[in-house]
């Protein structure tokens, strides 16, 4: 093959790249398993229909005993409730970190999700699983779950 075949064979395969949204000279992402987190939610109850109580939502995470990493190595910007709501501050304790959360989001957020899981007013005490992920400095990603009893009356 010439010069100008190779060339003109990386120029389809650029363009046919672009065309199909495929990136054909990218390496493969890296497979980075999730860790898992122990997640804890206050309040563990909600009303939806009642004001709420405080103006936040805190979901305190820990890594399990056998973990090796630390609370400090999570990336605060990257912590998402449910996958959608960021936190809007957080405290690092020892081994503990709070994640707090905008209430009037989460209570916003909790009537479109009971709202498409079929629930219409007045429903009590749904056992609804929340859950928290996130990334840690190094990119690797984590999650972790945590149920709370909804109730709109």
């Amino acid at each position: 093959m010439g010069m100008k075949t190779v060339t003109m064979t990386l120029v389809y395969l650029f363009v046919l790249s672009v065309i199909i949204g495929v990136a054909v000279f990218a390496p493969p992402p890296m497979a980075t398993s999730t860790i898992e987190i122990l997640v804890t939610l206050d309040p563990e109850k909600i009303n939806l229909d009642a004001p709420p109580p405080g103006p936040v939502v805190i979901a305190v995470l820990e890594f399990p005993k056998s973990s090796k990493k630390d609370v400090k190595d999570i990336d605060p910007s990257t912590v998402l409730l449910d996958g959608v709501i960021p936190l809007s501050s957080y405290v690092l304790e020892t081994k503990k970190f709070k994640a707090f959360f905008d209430k009037q989001a989460y209570v916003d957020y909790l009537w479109t999700k009971m709202y498409h899981l079929g629930y219409i007013e007045p429903f009590k005490n749904v056992l609804v699983e929340i859950t928290v992920t996130g990334n840690l400095y190094d990119g690797t990603p984590f999650q972790g779950s945590d149920t709370i009893y909804v109730s709109a009356k």
